[in-house]
């Protein structure tokens, strides 16, 4: 296996409305944890699980990378790590799409519309990976002509 890097991407979760709301709820519980300390051993709880939902959107990641003879995708926080052989795609084409109505959501979803995985974290842009046995992927890619280009390159490689 090649370890040439053809291709690297790294996303995150950047949303101004997924960050706003998230730091004011942060804000308002900690001035109500403040205002009613008899309450607080309630409120150290939910202060817990919000500052885990704050700390895991802030660390998670998706990362992408293209090598000769491979694609690697890398959700850090959740464990999740895809390998997919450039051999075994058939094409792949650069799509707009909408998140929440065609596939739930940023993060890893199925949509039962497209019959196919949805791996994203930001933005309205990715590339479909149309795999030789049938099947097809949405990778969400803020740069998704250098992202078909480096399979193009890879296929070259080999």
């Amino acid at each position: 296996m090649s370890q040439q890097l053809l291709f690297e991407e790294e996303q995150r979760f950047t949303q101004a409305w997924l960050w706003i709301p998230l730091i004011a709820f942060a804000v308002l519980h900690a001035g109500l944890i403040l205002w009613a300390l008899p309450l607080a051993s309630v409120s150290l709880v939910t202060t817990a699980v919000w500052g885990g939902v704050i700390l895991f959107l802030y660390f998670a990641r998706l990362m992408t990378s293209i090598f000769p003879d491979r694609l690697v995708l890398h959700y850090f926080l959740l464990f999740v790590r895809k390998e997919i052989l450039l051999e075994d795609i058939e094409r792949a084409e650069v799509v707009r799409y909408r998140p929440l109505l065609d596939y739930g959501g940023w993060g890893i979803h199925y949509s039962m519309r497209f019959r196919r995985w949805a791996y994203n974290v930001s933005g309205n842009k990715g590339v479909i990976l149309y795999l030789k046995d049938g099947r097809s992927l949405l990778i969400g890619s803020q740069r998704a002509e250098a992202f078909i280009a480096a399979i193009e390159r890879g296929r070259w490689v080999l």
